[in-house]
């Protein structure tokens, strides 16, 4: 048997696997912070790819708490990374202090820094992303 998944819906899931749990169509607060900025060992990012024309892959993290374990953890930054057809990688994190850093409770709308993304909800679609990186 094979899943339909309406590509019309955005999904998330309430358990660890398409078996275990039950996809719900996401709110708009789904995508919207939820923890406290600052507190140790709380984490949170927003996961951005896109496959470029040409075999280039492009990666983006917005961090509202950085997960990896280090001097960097639970910094505020932003991660961009690129990666080549040819498999050669480049990466680069810019970590960014607390009153450089604004997130909304109730929609996805992230500043840090100059960087942003943000969400524009269509009544009669998929809402639409848009994300700003830019380097040093």
């Amino acid at each position: 048997m094979t899943d339909f998944i309406n590509p019309n819906v955005k999904e998330g899931w309430t358990g660890p696997g398409r078996r275990d749990g039950t996809i719900l169509p996401m709110k708009p607060e789904d995508d919207a912070l939820h923890i406290d900025v600052g507190a140790k060992n709380q984490f949170e990012w927003w996961y951005f790819d896109a496959h470029l024309e040409g075999g280039y892959t492009l990666v983006a993290f917005f961090y509202a708490a950085y997960p990896n374990p280090g001097l960097d953890q639970g910094k505020i930054a932003v991660e961009l990374t690129l990666l080549r057809p040819d498999g050669r990688k480049t990466q680069k994190i810019i970590k960014y202090k607390k009153p450089d850093f604004y997130a909304s409770r109730e929609k996805p709308d992230v500043k840090i820094g100059e960087n942003y993304m943000k969400v524009e909800f269509q009544d009669d679609g998929l809402p639409v992303y848009e994300i700003f990186l830019e380097d040093e």
